[in-house]
């Protein structure tokens, strides 16, 4: 008989304990002759090591338009080339919580809750260079682009002489100047520096533009702490903690924003109520204002001042529960919303409306926490799925949604033993890889099914379903003879090694559980191997009449289950 391993998944919070868990492994489904039906469960991305930045932890992404990644790491903004190679820019001022990172084509805009810094890249100069080791040392270059007095920084694929650091700021110094080579110091007035030991591979020399500066707040605007910023056609819009202003830049400038209030001044009060702006969000050429209880759509209309004004007739009855909640997942916005009658529902745009997407015992389940405000959404397509991750920090747990089939499971590291919340902070899709940044150090990761754990660290998958189907009865007395999972074995399988899966199973819906049982899933090669354990006991009035079977593992291999298989009778 089959048994329904794919029948639900967090869909139904009037069963009791702990029944349809879904953990690190994501429903995948096919077209058949009665239309998509779920067909697998697929194990979810590791996480590879890219590069280590700063100090951490990793609070958000940008990919600019001049090929560079820029990071906040800490209270640190690094760039960060094809390679990785990382550059530090300047400090900001917070060193933990989301941020929001925009750009124009010349200008990286900052925002953390208490300011705005802008990194200006529209002097900037780069150029291939040799450093001679010598004393003092000497940088070759072609026709010197690099002025005395000016700022510099380098990186190599290689190896950099001693004395030379990648993400350190040098100054070029007079003294030695030509029109082909120079020599740098920590100072602008030296002692020069000495190159040591050896080279190796293409060193490139950077001369930014405009130095790093913190432009909010400023003597021009009221404007004081934005948390989120947008950009479109040309314009930066912030908002103001608890204020119902948002603020624009100045047209191509990033850095300034007007004085005034009112429709002439680069500002805009938000009109449909006098509570705070919560956050904003960009997509189609129009931006999403979001309040606690109500969401407002506006357009650039090349208005004097500020140039945006609401979208006639679009008044969309639910706000925003969190912040940085909110992301693009597929051609729509999903966020953790509130409305006037309560808050915990997870929306997706759809035009101008919002369709709720959690599940009942979801929605539950979020109206339990004591903080909700925190949550933090990102988003990201793989093979056909888009999916939307939302950690709760205070809690420790992330949810995922998968756009393809509609079905949500839990993301999950795994730490000293326990199931945590998924390490990924923030998400960005540089260079052609996806890229997440951790919440608890300083690393970056590539996110990838060819990683079988997060960064040597084991992961857990956990699943857990009704015996039977909905169409089958218990009878007072029933024997389980086998269960088989029908699932993919002996590919992603280490030389001698023999991955086992975890089984237990409970009689009274989740309450109470038996103790683990092993089952080899196969060893390297053992393509038709079966998963299977006979002998699973039985059910009976006063002993508990609701099957439960859970299966889980850490062993490095990819999961593929397709299907799961059950025999048994009544006694």
């Amino acid at each position: 008989m089959e048994s329904p391993i794919f029948a639900a998944f967090f869909e139904d919070r009037s069963k009791s304990g702990s029944t349809d868990i879904c953990v690190n492994l994501y429903p995948e489904h096919q077209d058949g002759p009665k239309g998509p039906e779920i067909s697998s469960l697929l194990s979810v991305p590791g996480k590879t090591l890219l590069a280590t930045i700063g100090t951490g932890p990793i609070r958000g992404f940008c990919v600019a338009n001049n090929g560079l990644m820029y990071v906040v790491s800490g209270n640190t903004l690094w760039s960060v080339t094809a390679s990785y190679v990382t550059t530090s820019l300047g400090t900001i001022g917070s060193n933990n919580g989301p941020v929001s990172i925009v750009n124009s084509p010349t200008q990286i805009l900052v925002v953390d809750g208490t300011g705005g810094w802008v990194w200006d890249y529209s002097g900037a100069v780069t150029q291939n260079v040799t450093t001679a080791v010598a004393s003092p040392g000497v940088v070759g270059v072609t026709a010197n682009p690099f002025a005395a007095g000016s700022r510099v920084s380098f990186t190599t694929a290689g190896a950099l002489p001693t004395g030379l650091t990648s993400g350190v700021f040098y100054y070029v110094l007079t003294t030695g100047w030509t029109s082909t080579s120079f020599s740098v110091a920590l100072a602008p007035n030296g002692p020069a520096i000495n190159f040591t030991g050896s080279t190796s591979g293409q060193s490139v020399c950077h001369a930014s533009g405009q130095s790093f500066s913190q432009v909010i707040p400023n003597s021009s605007t009221s404007l004081t702490n934005p948390s989120v910023a947008v950009y479109q056609d040309g314009f930066a819009i912030v908002n103001q903690v608890g204020s119902n202003l948002v603020y624009q830049s100045n047209y191509n400038d990033l850095a300034t924003y007007a004085s005034g209030v009112g429709p002439t001044a680069n500002n805009a009060y938000i009109q449909q109520n006098s509570k705070p702006v919560i956050t904003i969000f960009d997509l189609k050429e129009e931006v999403w204002i979001f309040k606690d209880k109500t969401t407002e759509v506006w357009i650039n209309q090349g208005s004097a001042g500020f140039a945006f004004t609401p979208l006639v007739g679009v008044s969309i009855p639910y706000g925003c529960a969190a912040t940085a909640s909110v992301c693009q997942l597929g051609n729509s916005i999903a966020w953790m919303g509130g409305s006037d009658t309560g808050y915990g529902v997870v929306y997706l745009s759809q035009g101008y409306d919002a369709k709720p997407i959690t599940t009942l015992a979801l929605t539950a389940l979020f109206q339990t926490f004591p903080i909700i405000s925190d949550a933090i959404g990102w988003g990201y397509q793989s093979d056909g799925h888009f999916f939307y991750v939302l950690t709760f920090p205070s809690q420790g747990v992330s949810y995922c949604y998968d756009l393809a089939t509609g079905k949500w499971h839990q993301r999950a590291g795994f730490t000293n033993g326990q199931l945590t919340r998924d390490w990924a902070n923030c998400f960005a899709s540089f260079n052609g890889v996806n890229i997440v940044g951790d919440y608890q150090s300083a690393n970056i990761y590539s996110l990838t099914d060819a990683a079988l754990t997060d960064n040597g660290v084991p992961r857990k998958w956990v699943r857990a379903w009704r015996a039977l189907p909905s169409t089958v009865n218990m009878v007072p007395e029933m024997s389980f003879d086998s269960l088989q999972i029908l699932m993919e074995t002996g590919i992603t399988v280490a030389p001698g090694t023999n991955p086992q899966m975890m089984l237990r199973w409970s009689n009274d819906g989740g309450y109470t559980w038996t103790n683990y049982y092993q089952l080899s899933m196969g060893q390297l090669g053992l393509t038709t191997w079966r998963v299977i354990m006979n002998r699973l006991g039985s059910t009976s009035i006063g002993g508990g009449m609701d099957r439960i079977f859970e299966i889980s593992g850490t062993d490095a291999i990819q999961i593929k289950i397709t299907g799961a298989e059950v025999e048994g009778g009544a006694q």
